[in-house]
């Protein structure tokens, strides 16, 4: 039997090879885009989260 992933197991070091090389030589990162990418992450969280209760709040109404 074949992994099913095996494809994406073989070539994610190619894929993901670059971002690691470049990443020493990136200027660094301010606390303010820290404070921006930990608020979007945050709200998409909440935003799933609410969504999640919702389908389960109605899920529970409907079911006997």
């Amino acid at each position: 039997m074949e992994i099913q992933g095996g494809f994406a197991l073989q070539y994610i070091n190619i894929l993901f090879s670059p971002s690691y090389v470049f990443l020493p030589l990136s200027s660094p990162i301010a606390g303010i885009e820290i404070a921006k990418i930990i608020g979007v992450l945050g709200r998409f969280h909440s935003f799933i989260l609410f969504v999640t209760l919702l389908i389960q709040k109605q899920l529970l109404a409907t079911l006997p």
